[in-house]
Order: C-alpha cells, then structure tokens, then sequence
C-alpha cells in the first residue's frame, strides 16, 4: 500500500508535469502566433 508521502509526491509530480506542458503550449502557440503575424506583415508590405 502506497504511504500519504508517496501518494502526495506521485499527485506533485503529475500536477507539475501537467503546468509545465501546458506553459510549453502556450509558449508554442505564442510563438506560432508571432511567426504568423510577421508572415502576414511581411506579406502586407511585398503587396
């Protein structure tokens, strides 16, 4: 049987994983957002 320590470790390492995937997504997107804005701007300039 899994002890309080190890069970609240387990929930802390996943809570972990679980916010730095997300502040990677969100990172991710973000640059994929600028890459497109510059994209467009560039587009915009050329026409």
């Amino acid at each position: 049987m899994l002890g309080f320590k190890d069970f609240w470790y387990v929930s802390y390492s996943r809570l972990r994983v679980i916010s730095v995937m997300k502040r990677m997504n969100k990172s991710a997107s973000y640059i994929y957002e600028t890459k497109s804005l510059t994209a467009r701007s560039i587009s915009n300039h050329i026409l």
